[in-house]
């Protein structure tokens, strides 16, 4: 076997990585993606990142598209329970979401709220 090994080991996220190469140590240093640390947000703020985060990436690209704009515009202006009808939104998945925003099976009365509405809304308009 080959001496000179590569090893990784994530320190902080993408922040600083350590290579082992050999018998010498470097260290390559990223920038930070984002300066924002989650420290300096609130709960409320983390909440909406990571909504936004999970609608952009749900599984179905045009699923992904719908819901990642929708929510990088709307979700700001919600109220928490809006949010939280989002959120079991999200949970029901992608291909329900998509199939009920084009009007390919009924919504269920669960599901049928103003924040849906406005996802049906937000479609037309894009």
């Amino acid at each position: 076997m080959h001496q000179n090994l590569l090893l990784s080991l994530a320190v902080q996220p993408r922040k600083a990585c350590y290579f082992l190469i050999g018998d010498e140590m470097e260290q390559s240093r990223k920038p930070d993606p984002n300066p924002i640390k989650s420290g300096d947000m609130t709960p409320r703020q983390i909440r909406l990142r990571r909504l936004i985060y999970q609608s952009s990436y749900t599984g179905m690209k045009e699923t992904d598209l719908l819901l990642g704009h929708f929510a990088s515009e709307h979700l700001a202006r919600m109220t928490d329970a809006q949010l939280d009808d989002f959120e079991a939104l999200l949970d029901a998945g992608d291909d329900r979401i998509y199939a009920w925003v084009m009007g390919n099976a009924p919504v269920p009365a669960d599901h049928d709220n103003d924040v849906f509405r406005l996802i049906k809304e937000f479609k037309k308009v894009k």
